[in-house]
């Protein structure tokens, strides 16, 4: 990952976390095999999603849990049902 996505990759025996640190602070973590190429791709669509989603909804209190269904509904159709193939 280049310093420029924001995303920090920590690999271990079998996984690989990627972690992707926005400009305010927030911190999202996709973990995936240790051939997956396309966490800093997906990392940033989840960060789009929350921008849109949960930032701006005035009702959203920053650093407790997100409750939306727009953005569980738009995180679901991104990573599917998270069985693999």
């Amino acid at each position: 990952m280049g310093s420029s996505s924001g995303a920090q990759v920590i690999e271990g025996e079998t996984f690989k976390l990627t972690i992707f640190l926005t400009a305010t602070g927030t911190k999202f973590v996709l973990s995936t095999s240790l051939t997956d190429a396309t966490a800093d791709a997906v990392l940033q669509r989840v960060y789009e999603i929350y921008a849109d989603a949960v930032m701006k909804n005035p009702f959203h209190t920053p650093e407790m849990p997100i409750r939306s269904e727009g953005f569980d509904t738009r995180i679901a159709a991104l990573i599917g049902n998270g069985q693999g193939a």
